[in-house]
């Protein structure tokens, strides 16, 4: 037979499918056919089914807007003493996700609710002891509009049916994060369809209700989840005094990733350490620094070998001198730090608000006070800054300037 003949079918030795995506099948209309519900079922589940693989694998998943949590004191509920952390009151705004299945969740209003009868035992014991208590939301289909169907000797079911599904949505407390797979592949299917909305614990359990909730560890609307810097060793645009400057660079200050980032990927050049010079002497110039990346306590992959790392300290190679006015700039070059998945770090700093954490600063010096970002959290979501706009890689940037000594000379 000629390659040209040969019909166009699906090669059975392959042994690759795609058996979690469902057969598209959509009726065929002609007069005199005979249609039963499976029929108009067969094509209500044809049109779900390419939206949701359309919202998966096109849009990604996770929340695309709003589903903001937060948590206030409520009244008791009788008259007997109630312990505060059983008065907590979640409060959640409007917002839509999509989750891992492509299925939307929708909430249209504002939604409030106790937070203790949410939990289970598991939960209650994890919150009463200060442990995170994590919290997704989940799509739900619940019948509405209960008939009766006509001519009851032709019902084979139960003489009450509902006549509609409304798409709603329902809050889950669990002691573990959802199980997601952060290299998930095409068409694999995804073991858990919670969306996670963020943690809540008790900041004084058995003292007060306060609470601390971490908003920053919700999935975002993406077809990846891609890693991103959160925190760094020294306060960005502040102005460090000539020897706090010298001291901080020759410890070091710390970089933390979101997620592990492959080892190998700092090598020399991916990390820069760039001097502007300024003050009243030799100005307008710059000059690079010999730095020593170190990299933070690793693990290897069980299954490769290869090193991974939360984080990197850097700092000089040899000590150095600065001038008042001088302009010291941390480059990473986040193109080639890739994480567990190969996938670039997206680096993009914006609006300079990734945090400042003391204890990424290895010397003990004298910080400037952060100022507050211009905006006090990204559009997406509460919580604190990071790095990222979406994309994988880009170039991540961050400076300080050169003050002086306490009781030394001006800047001029």
């Amino acid at each position: 037979m000629d390659a040209t003949e040969v019909p166009c079918l699906q090669d059975p030795s392959i042994g690759v499918g795609c058996g979690t995506v469902p057969e598209l099948e959509r009726l065929c209309y002609f007069f005199g056919q005979l249609l039963e519900p499976a029929d108009f079922r067969a094509e209500q589940s044809y049109f779900s089914t390419l939206l949701s693989l359309l919202a998966r694998h096109a849009a990604g998943w996770g929340v695309a807007c709003g589903l903001d949590i937060t948590f206030a004191v409520g009244e008791p509920d009788t008259c007997d003493d109630q312990p505060e952390h059983e008065l907590l009151t979640l409060c959640l705004t409007p917002g839509i996700a999509i989750d891992c299945r492509g299925r939307l969740i929708i909430v249209r209003e504002p939604y409030r609710c106790r937070l203790w009868p949410l939990l289970g035992a598991a939960e209650h014991t994890a919150l009463r002891d200060g442990k995170p208590v994590y919290l997704s939301i989940q799509h739900a289909e619940h019948p509405v509009q209960p008939s009766r169907a006509v001519g009851d000797e032709c019902d084979p079911l139960a003489a009450v049916q509902y006549g509609r599904l409304k798409t709603g949505w329902r809050l889950i407390g669990s002691v573990s994060p959802p199980e997601t797979d952060r290299c998930d592949g095409c068409t694999e299917l995804c073991p858990d369809p919670r969306v996670l909305l963020g943690s809540v614990r008790l900041v004084e359990p058995g003292t007060s209700a306060t609470v601390s909730v971490r908003a920053e560890l919700r999935r975002l609307l993406g077809r990846h989840e891609l890693t991103a810097i959160t925190d760094v060793g020294w306060v960005h645009g502040g102005t460090y005094s000539r020897r706090s400057a010298e001291r901080l660079l020759s410890a070091g200050i710390g970089v933390r990733f979101s997620g592990p980032v492959r080892a190998s990927g700092f090598a020399e050049g991916v990390v820069d350490l760039v001097v502007y010079e300024g003050g009243g002497g030799r100005r307008d110039a710059w000059y690079p620094k010999s730095v020593d990346v170190t990299i933070e306590p690793s693990r290897p992959s069980a299954d490769t070998g290869v090193e991974f790392t939360s984080g990197v300290t850097v700092r000089l190679s040899q000590p150095e001198g600065y001038q008042v006015g001088d302009r010291i700039l941390l480059r990473v070059r986040c193109d080639f730090v890739l994480d567990e998945c190969c996938r670039a770090v997206s680096g993009a700093h914006l609006g300079g608000g990734v945090p400042f954490d003391a204890a990424l600063a290895k010397a003990s010096v004298d910080h400037p006070q952060p100022v507050p970002p211009a905006c006090p959290h990204p559009p997406d979501r509460s919580g604190p800054w990071r790095s990222g706009n979406g994309a994988e890689g880009g170039t991540w940037e961050t400076w300080i300037k050169v003050g002086p000594d306490p009781g030394g000379e001006s800047t001029s």
